[in-house]
C-alpha cells in the first residue's frame, strides 16, 4: 500500500526536528530571582553594566494634585543606578521598574513624581542618576520588592522589606 507524500513529508519533518537543538552538554538552568536570596534595602545589586541601590523607601498619600485610591498607599522608592559600562545606559522607570510580591502580584510605576525624580533618560558611561519613584500598591500588600527588568538580561529584586 502507497502512503500519502503529505503524511511522509510530516512524519520526516518532525524526526528532523526532533533531532534539533539537543547537545551533548547539559543546558544549564538559569536561577530565578526569588530562587536566590534577595539583597535589601542600602545593598548594591548588579544587572549587567550597571548597578542598582535602593537607599530608603517609605510609605506615603501623596501630595495636593496626586493621592493613590481607596485602600491603597505610595511605596516611594530612593533609587540610584550607577552605569559601569563606557556607553550609555538607556533607563525607563516606567519599563524596567516594578514592585513584585512573593504571591506573584506586580505593580508598575504610579503617576506620582515625588521630588527628587528620578532622571529617566540615557546614564552616560560611568555616570549615575539617583531619584525617587513612586508605586501604588495596596495598604496590606505585605512582604514586597523592587524588580528591576533590564532590557537585555535576567532581571534583579531588592527586597523592601
Amino acid at each position: 500500500m502507497k502512503k500519502p507524500a503529505g503524511i511522509c513529508g510530516m512524519i520526516l519533518l518532525v524526526i528532523l526536528l526532533a533531532g534539533c537543538g539537543t547537545s551533548s552538554a547539559p543546558r544549564a538552568e538559569k536561577s530565578s530571582p526569588a530562587a536566590k536570596a534577595e539583597p535589601g534595602v542600602g545593598q548594591p545589586v548588579e544587572a549587567g553594566d550597571v548597578t542598582v541601590t535602593v537607599h530608603t523607601w517609605a510609605a506615603s498619600q501623596g501630595d495636593d494634585f496626586s493621592t493613590p485610591a481607596e485602600g491603597s498607599q505610595y511605596i516611594v522608592v530612593d533609587l540610584e543606578v550607577d552605569n559601569a559600562g563606557t556607553a550609555g545606559y538607556p533607563f525607563s522607570t516606567m519599563v524596567m521598574l516594578s514592585i513584585v510580591t512573593p504571591a506573584g502580584y506586580e505593580y508598575s510605576q504610579a503617576m506620582y513624581f515625588p521630588e527628587p525624580k528620578f532622571p529617566n533618560g540615557d546614564i552616560p558611561g560611568s555616570g549615575k542618576a539617583r531619584g525617587n519613584v513612586a508605586f501604588e500598591v495596596p495598604v496590606n500588600i505585605g512582604t514586597m520588592s523592587l524588580q528591576f527588568s533590564p532590557v537585555t538580561g535576567d532581571s534583579v529584586r531588592i527586597k523592601l522589606q
